[in-house]
């Protein structure tokens, strides 16, 4: 018994790894900057162009500042987190140069930065170089300080536009059956702007063409399958999020409906009745045989055969949902651990309904 167990956790090893993966693949998270004290953002242009196979989009971010004061300064630090490529930044149609965070940046140290003192207070910093964020639905992030890049100009006093652009990559959740792919944008930084003026925000999916969903509410102008518009004068999410679920099948989505409990437990009863049909009939044909081969064999490989169909249905549902299937259960195999429970009880259910049967046909037998 013990021997099956074993052989039978090995054999869906490949499974086991599958259920441990992370349900979520990080992708690029973009977003606003953090503003020089120096500076007011009078109005902001994002413009997101999503690809045919909503694998890539394109950011294009304006910002109308105004600065306050002349010189030499940092006006932007920007968060990059995980961006794929073509990151750039052009202050009145000029392409300035990127650098990244020096380690000694943090203020007092670094007098550079003391514009951005205020990453540095409040509860919204913990002591590892992060500022915490938090979304619609509460559910924090960090982003750390060292994983941004800024840019140093010379500008005057009066205002400028400043335009960044990017390629991200999407963000893949697999917490559900089918997996829900996103493209992210961060829109807390903005909470510690000087000041906050409009928001514009456009979004071309006319390459992809399908149904997508937003957390921006109903659109100013067009719609998601082809070119969207916002306009805001306040700040309508903490992350922006442009996502898509792909639809699946009909038989899918039935088996998702039914679970794998329910389609085990149906695959149970059938197996069941199989077997008691089994022992009647082994019954009817060994009369006063001792013992019943088909209860000591049902007794063993019905209840292993429960259980590793509950845990393989599963897979299958994944394979009817096909390439976006999330494949991510927690821990499934954990259904066998059950094997040495449910063994004996199954064993006694059908030895005493063997005993019932194998009892009439001794009284039939001596009558």
């Amino acid at each position: 018994m013990k021997g099956l167990i074993i052989i039978s956790i090995i054999l869906l090893r490949t499974q086991v790894y599958a259920n441990m993966a992370n349900p979520v693949i990080e992708g690029t998270l973009g977003g606003r900057p953090f503003v020089s004290e120096y500076v007011d953002v009078i109005h902001e242009d994002l413009f997101i162009k999503i690809d045919e196979n909503f694998e890539y989009a394109s950011f294009n971010v304006k910002y109308n500042i105004h600065s306050s004061k002349d010189g030499f300064q940092i006006p932007f630090l920007f968060y990059a987190s995980e961006y794929l490529d073509s990151f750039s930044v052009k202050i009145d149609g000029k392409e300035v140069g990127i650098h990244d965070i020096p380690l000694d940046f943090k203020i007092p140290e670094n007098t550079k930065f003391q514009s951005f003192s205020y990453l540095f207070e409040g509860p919204s910093h913990n002591n590892y170089g992060s500022v915490i964020f938090e979304d619609s639905a509460n559910r924090g992030f960090y982003v750390s300080l060292y994983d941004m890049i800024y840019f140093e100009t010379d500008i005057l006093k009066g205002n400028h536009i400043i335009e960044v652009s990017y390629r991200a990559t999407r963000w893949t959740d697999r917490q559900n059956w089918v997996n829900d792919y996103s493209f992210r944008y961060a829109l807390s930084p903005a909470k510690y702007w000087k000041s906050f003026g409009t928001l514009k925000i456009k979004v071309d999916a006319s390459d992809f063409g399908k149904e997508l969903k937003s957390n921006l509410g109903a659109t100013k102008n067009g719609d998601l399958k082809s070119i969207a518009i916002w306009e805001f004068n306040i700040m309508p999410t903490e992350i922006l999020q442009i996502s898509f679920t792909p639809k699946i099948s009909k038989t899918a989505q039935m088996l998702i409906n039914l679970t794998p409990n329910g389609l085990a437990y149906i695959t149970g009863v059938f197996l069941a009745i199989l077997d008691l049909l089994l022992v009647i009939w082994y019954r009817a044909k060994n009369q006063l045989n001792r013992f019943s081969l088909v209860v000591i064999l049902g007794s063993i490989l019905i209840p292993l055969i429960f259980l590793i169909t509950w845990m393989n249905y599963y897979n299958v549902i994944d394979a009817y949902i096909g390439e976006h299937a999330a494949g991510t259960h927690a821990y499934s195999f954990f259904v066998l651990f059950l094997y040495p429970a449910l063994m004996p009880i199954y064993w006694l259910i059908y030895w005493f309904i063997d005993k019932r049967i194998k009892k009439k046909y001794e009284v039939h037998h001596y009558l």
